[in-house]
């Protein structure tokens, strides 16, 4: 018997969140080893709250959008829909854009 959804994933190795939550986690480290006084004013954190803040609702609209779709999130599982509404019109991969921003 065969799979119909082999291969019609995006063929991930890692979640994307596994990813950027690295890449956060060796800052931080590097951070707690080597601190650099780059900007420690009070804006640029408050920037810095707005840019996360920024990139949190992005991902929650994604992810709104894309169950509306009735498509899945994890890119482990088969696509079921192209999403073209939302954020997707600006971007393929909005959720990578929140992540980024993040």
């Amino acid at each position: 018997m065969t799979n119909h959804t082999e291969g019609k994933t995006a063929g991930v190795i890692t979640r994307p969140p596994v990813l950027y939550g690295a890449a956060l986690i060796v800052a931080l480290a590097l951070h707690w080893f080597w601190p650099l006084p780059i900007f420690r004013t009070s804006v640029v954190r408050w920037l810095g709250i707005a840019v996360v803040a920024l990139g949190l609702e992005v991902v929650l609209r994604v992810f709104r959008t894309m169950r509306a779709a009735g498509t899945n999130v994890d890119p482990r599982r088969p696509t079921t829909a192209i999403v073209t509404t939302g954020l997707f019109r600006f971007s393929r991969n909005p959720i990578y854009v929140g992540l980024t921003l993040i």
